[in-house]
């Protein structure tokens, strides 16, 4: 492990996170996947960006400038692309090769927490959108309206939401401020808020007790727990109360700036802002709709305060230098202690040791003699994972776990299994890695044999049954298991959790000899570790199946 891994994980340990492996999104003051926006340009961190928590890419960094980084900025890249003699501030040393942060395919647990506790909306469908208007200690408004036509219809009131997740299947719009009575009324409760579309912005979104200018606030505030997460973008709404036209060089708060205290999450695209100022034939006209538009020159809008976390999958432009300049200025800060407490149900980053071979088959070793195969143990996971012991289902397997039991991010580590059979049959175990962050698990098979035997006198052996591993796996809904039968058989084939219960049964008959191919839907089951398992005859072997969602 090198010295800079060293440093950055302790002060992972001891800065960033109470816990180790799974990663909140939250830890992260900004993280992206991708470093261009959906247009194909690369956005820079530059002169005017100072950031305070842990930045980090799955992609290529750009810097140009003197940008200021207090936290830790890691990258899953070689390098950082520099431009133009640049020359950050960094407080800690810039780790590269760093693992990628895996991203949800979508928000399933806010999606499930809001069904069970009955604030899922369904699409309105018909060009209907839903607006949602924070209202203080009197919790929520919630309205609907036709696109692009002023008038809102009351939908529903709903009270204050402690530890709560509220999802719309729809594109929603949201704000917290009155701009025709000048009052920010603000967002009381602990609860985080999704969307299947857009979600677009459309005044302040400030915490009750948050400055009214700047959103600063104190988080041990016990109202201070808001999760915004969209499927696909978050905008910023252009219009008057966000700084539309200029509003920027004005005086009047009411016509510049926008303050979101909050934890954001772009998981489909990006954060942006509406109107970038440019015509219909920008892009060559393919761009999103909210893209465009030729309005005033310039059209400085003020300045985004964030105090929170931003998650996108790519990079969006929240300032453009075309016409004078389009935009915000970005006034981002990383709230002290926001990594300890996130809102509700806000997505993990998961935990995840990969091996060299999540199955290891020793193949036929004579009875008391010894086979031993490599195992090679990586973390690809955000952060440390610490390993609490190891062991066997069956004692016909052994190996001793090297001395360290912390795993480093990107680091290895090697041991060696072995097999030593007693009897001449069949053996199938696992080999079960408990971490802080729960179990990982190899499966291991071999077979005894009697050499004292005469290979004639010897009945059909196990090995001419053979399961194959499962494809593809890792698998997100489905995945084929095949297996061949030397002579006709009583065949039964049956997933099982890894607390042994059994999830499926997908084969139970009577088949010929042959090979046969079968699928599995994992569509009803929960990401995690299961087992399949064929039993044919004597015969009966385990392969491991990884579903991810």
């Amino acid at each position: 492990m090198s010295y800079l891994r060293v440093i950055f994980v302790i002060l992972v340990i001891t800065s960033v996170s109470l816990q180790s492996g799974a990663r909140d999104f939250t830890d992260f003051q900004y993280l992206t996947k991708y470093e261009s926006t959906v247009f194909g340009e690369p956005i820079k961190f530059w002169g005017a960006d100072t950031l305070y928590g842990w930045v980090h890419s799955n992609d290529q960094i750009a810097i140009m400038q003197n940008p200021v980084f207090f936290g830790p900025i890691t990258t899953s890249d070689s390098c950082f692309q520099y431009q133009g003699g640049a020359n950050p501030s960094f407080a800690y040393p810039p780790i590269f090769n760093y693992p990628q942060a895996d991203f949800p395919e979508e928000f399933s647990d806010l999606r499930e927490a809001a069904y069970q506790q009955g604030y899922f909306f369904e699409d309105l469908g018909f060009g209907r959108k839903y607006i949602l208007k924070f209202k203080g200690t009197q919790g929520y408004e919630l309205y609907y309206r036709w696109q692009e036509v002023p008038v809102d219809t009351y939908i529903t009131t709903l009270a204050p939401i402690f530890g709560g997740a509220v999802f719309f299947d729809d594109t929603l719009e949201m704000t917290g401020t009155d701009t025709v009575m000048q009052v920010d009324f603000g967002v009381y409760g602990q609860l985080s808020i999704g969307a299947s579309g857009d979600i677009w912005l459309g005044g302040n979104i400030r915490y009750i007790t948050a400055d009214s200018l700047t959103g600063s606030f104190i988080w041990e505030s016990e109202y201070n727990r808001l999760g915004i997460l969209s499927e696909s973008n978050i905008l910023i709404r252009n219009n008057y109360e966000n700084g539309r036209d200029n509003g920027g060089i004005t005086s009047d708060p009411w016509r510049k700036d926008i303050i979101i205290d909050a934890s954001l999450f772009a998981l489909g695209e990006s954060f942006s802002f509406e109107d970038h100022n440019d015509d219909s034939s920008a892009g060559g006209g393919l761009l999103p709709e909210w893209y465009y538009s030729n309005r005033t020159t310039p059209d400085e809008r003020g300045n985004i305060y964030l105090w929170g976390s931003l998650t996108q999958s790519r990079r969006g432009y929240v300032h453009r230098s075309n016409h004078g300049g389009t935009g915000y200025g970005k006034n981002y800060h990383y709230p002290e202690n926001a990594y300890i407490d996130p809102p509700p149900f806000f997505p993990i980053i998961p935990a995840e040791l990969t091996f060299s071979s999540d199955t290891l088959y020793f193949g036929e070793v004579a009875i008391g003699e010894m086979a031993s195969l490599p195992l090679e143990i990586y973390n690809f996971c955000m952060d440390s994972l610490n390993v609490l012991n190891c062991s066997y289902t069956n004692p016909a397997f052994s190996g001793n776990y090297p001395g360290t039991s912390l795993i480093c991010p990107a680091d290895s580590i090697a041991m060696t299994i072995s097999f030593h059979p007693s009897a001449a049959i069949s053996y199938n175990s696992c080999l079960i890695i408990l971490t802080n962050d729960g179990p990982f698990v190899v499966c291991l098979s071999g077979t005894g044999v009697d050499l004292g035997v005469d290979d004639d006198d010897q009945s059909l052996s196990a090995d001419h049954y053979k399961l194959y591993p499962a494809y593809p796996n890792p698998f997100n809904q489905e995945t084929n298991i095949s297996y061949s039968l030397p002579k006709s058989s009583n065949v039964r084939l049956m997933v099982f959790d890894v607390n042994g219960v059994e999830v499926a049964r997908i084969v139970e008959e009577w088949q010929s000899a042959g090979t046969y191919s079968v699928n599995f839907k994992g569509g009803g089951l929960s990401s995690g570790v299961y087992f399949a398992r064929l039993t044919a005859g004597d015969f009966n072997e385990t392969c491991k199946l990884l579903l991810i969602k």
